[in-house]
């Protein structure tokens, strides 16, 4: 199943895995919402029930300093990364915990430990999502439940190009 916050981007995803031979479906889903997150473990419950793996790589690449942050009371852009992947893993989570296994895997970034000018807001992120990865694996652990991380180099998407373009 292939989320995003809209359904072009899901439905995307979704044809080019099955253009590759693959199986995928799409569904719309905003990682910065908890109500999008919930209703989108209670979908992919219903319809994959037997499913032991779930990923989740929801995230923003805004060049932004740390002063610019807060400016005019807004909340951080990269809100999706972190907040997203605490309510990602509580609700897919619940869903291992009862069937008494599975496999979390959420998507860190080499940022977390290689920075550069612009990129501490996303980097600090990144690295907590480390932390998180290991205390939420330290409590489904005992249930059969694995929760790790990877952590990939800089890929050229869309979302880079304003920082490469910088």
């Amino acid at each position: 199943m292939c989320a995003d916050r809209t359904g072009e981007g899901a439905e995307a995803t979704a044809a080019g895995i099955r253009v590759q031979g693959g199986s995928a479906e799409s569904a719309v889903c905003d990682a910065a919402n908890a109500a999008d997150v919930a209703a989108l473990a209670t979908s992919a419950k219903q319809k994959f029930p037997a499913a032991r793996y779930r990923g989740h790589n929801a995230g923003t690449e805004h060049p932004q300093d740390h002063p610019r942050l807060h400016r005019g009371g807004s909340r951080p852009r990269h809100h999706p990364q972190y907040q997203g992947t605490v309510w990602f893993f509580q609700n897919f989570g619940r869903i291992m915990v009862d069937q008494q296994g599975g496999s979390l895997i959420a998507c860190s970034s080499v940022r977390a430990v290689t920075i550069e000018p612009g990129l501490a807001v996303y980097g600090s992120t990144k690295a907590a999502i480390g932390l998180l990865v290991k205390g939420f694996a330290s409590e489904v652990g005992r249930f059969g439940v694995r929760v790790n991380a990877i952590a990939p180099s800089i890929v050229e998407t869309t979302l880079t190009a304003p920082q490469a373009a910088a």
